[in-house]
């Protein structure tokens, strides 16, 4: 009788035995494919992040390039505005041939540079509501009887500089302004500037 028992519960156990054995095959089955189905999801999420980190970084460079080509074309505006306000002022130069100070038919364009002679562009300004100050904006030779400058809009008045010893070794010591003062310049606009005659005042 008692081995009868032990048979049956050595078949008992053994048949347990086999169904705990196939169970845990099973399970490391069932673990395996998690771990490969997990394996599988990081690599995808981890290719995901790869591409986006790509990709942000591709936006990143365009960025970049937007940013250099728009202050590019805000500085071309700028050029091209500031060509478009840009002013000429142009004058001429004469030499008063028969000692009268007046501009008359015998009078000449000077013709080359006259050494120690310029003709100067002024302008006024006020500082921290002080006195009105004169400013010098440029400053040119005399080529072929002509001055010119080149100006954005604003006020301004044309004046001369001449070296001394330059004016009383010449007979022309003496500047006259026909149809000076202010110019007023606006935006793109051709002026004409007074006109400077070279006269003599007998101190030469």
């Amino acid at each position: 009788m008692k081995r009868t028992i032990i048979f049956i519960l050595l078949i008992v156990l053994t048949a347990a035995a086999a169904g705990f054995a196939g169970a845990w095959h099973s399970a490391n089955r069932d673990l395996e494919a998690a771990k490969q189905e997990l394996k599988a999801t990081n690599k995808f999420w981890l290719d995901e992040v790869n591409r986006n980190q790509s990709l942000q970084e591709e936006i990143n460079r365009l960025r970049r390039e937007l940013k250099v080509k728009e202050e590019s074309w805000t500085y071309a505006n700028q050029e091209l505005q500031r060509a478009l306000d840009q002013s000429t002022i142009v004058g001429k130069v004469y030499a008063d041939q028969n000692y009268n100070q007046a501009l008359d038919w015998r009078d000449h364009q000077v013709s080359g540079n006259i050494p120690g002679f310029k003709v100067v562009l002024y302008t006024t300004e006020r500082k921290n509501d002080g006195p009105l100050n004169t400013v010098e904006v440029a400053s040119t030779t005399v080529t072929d009887g002509e001055y010119r400058f080149t100006v954005g809009p604003g006020e301004y008045f044309i004046g001369v500089t001449y070296s001394s010893n330059q004016l009383y070794n010449r007979r022309y010591n003496h500047i006259i302004y026909i149809d000076g003062g202010d110019i007023i310049v606006g935006a793109g606009e051709i002026i004409i500037g007074p006109t400077i005659l070279l006269a003599d005042n007998g101190l030469g």
